[in-house]
Parts: C-alpha cells; structure tokens; sequence
C-alpha cells in the first residue's frame, strides 16, 4: 500500500515561473517541475520519468496563470494525453485484451456469429504473436505469420491493440493531481490571500 502521507510539496514563484519540488516515499522519491508562464511550457522531472508539455504563451485574461495550471494538472485525461500520448511515448501493451478483441473481430467476419469459433490456424498465429512483449513485435508477427498461412485478417486488425498508461505514467496524473496542485493553490494564497 502507498503511504500518500509522504508526499510534501512546496511551490514558488519566480517571475512568470512556478517551481514545485516534491518528496515523497517509495512510489514517488522526488519530482520537479517548472512551470513558465512567458512561453506556456511545463516541464518535469522526477524518478517515476520526464514529462513536458508546451501548449504557447498564456494570453487568457479571464484566467490567472496559476488557475490555468491547476486545471491542467487536475485533469488527468488530459494531462496523460498531452504528456504520452501526443508525444508518442511508450504505454503498456494489454496482450491479454488484444487477443480477446483480435478473436471477436475474426469471428464477427469469419463466422455467422452463432457461437465463438475462431479459426485454428488463426488461434496458432494469435499464440505465436503472443509469445511477444510489446505491441509493434506483437503486431509484426501476427501480420507475417497471417501473410505467410495466407490467413485474412480482420479489416483494421490493428485498432484491437490495446494499450493503457504505465503505472508511473498514472502516477504523475495521480501526483500532479493530489499534491502538485495543492501546493500551487497554497502558494497562490500565502501571496495573494
């Protein structure tokens, strides 16, 4: 079980810049992060991995700097695509929930949809390619070993690989969310309040 009590963060500000520095227990040592208003980039770096994102020059008038950051960091659909996805960065591969969603879609065009019935030969492609780690070599070698036993794979096979955030990728949402902000809203109100 993660001890959250750990986790301490302080902010500062520095001109348009907002530094936070966090501890915190196992699950999460040290985390920094710089947010600048003046070019509208956040970066972090923390032992859980680096993230950064730039989405330009703050111009909302309706909305303080800092409002704008605690949004962003609280909203973690967001954040996570922002910060993964739109930069590519690797997620995890669900092999077991591809499989599943490659045999269905085989099925659905394959058979009249009276009773799940994969194919045998597709089955033993689906074992070979499970055999792999990631989803590029899961894919490469269930597309060759198709190709080469002349096995019709389902039309758009590939939207069945199924990928989600890494454990540490949640935990930056996560952290960003329950720690990150609330430091920066104190901040915001030891000098405004």
């Amino acid at each position: 079980m993660i001890d959250k009590s750990l986790r301490k963060a302080k902010a500062e500000r520095f001109g348009s810049m907002i530094v936070v520095c966090m501890t915190g227990g196992p699950d999460c040592l040290w985390m920094n992060m710089y947010l600048d208003g003046e070019t509208g980039q956040m970066t972090c770096d923390s032992d859980i991995g680096s993230y950064a994102y730039h989405w330009g020059r703050h111009n909302e008038k309706r909305e303080s700097w800092t409002d704008f950051c605690c949004e962003w960091l609280s909203n973690e659909g967001w954040l996570l695509r922002k910060c993964i996805e739109e930069r590519h960065e690797k997620k995890d591969f669900n092999r077991e929930e591809t499989v599943m969603a490659l045999r269905k879609a085989y099925d659905d065009i394959h058979n009249s949809g009276d009773e799940y019935d994969v194919d045998f030969e597709f089955d033993h492609v689906l074992d070979a390619a499970s055999g792999y780690d990631n989803a590029e070599q899961f894919a490469a070698v269930l597309s060759n070993l198709a190709d080469e036993r002349d096995i019709e794979l389902p039309e758009e096979w590939w939207t069945c690989i199924v990928e989600d955030y890494t454990p540490w990728q949640k935990r930056f949402a996560e952290i960003c969310r329950e720690v990150i902000v609330p430091a920066i809203r104190a901040m915001d109100e030891k000098c405004c309040g």
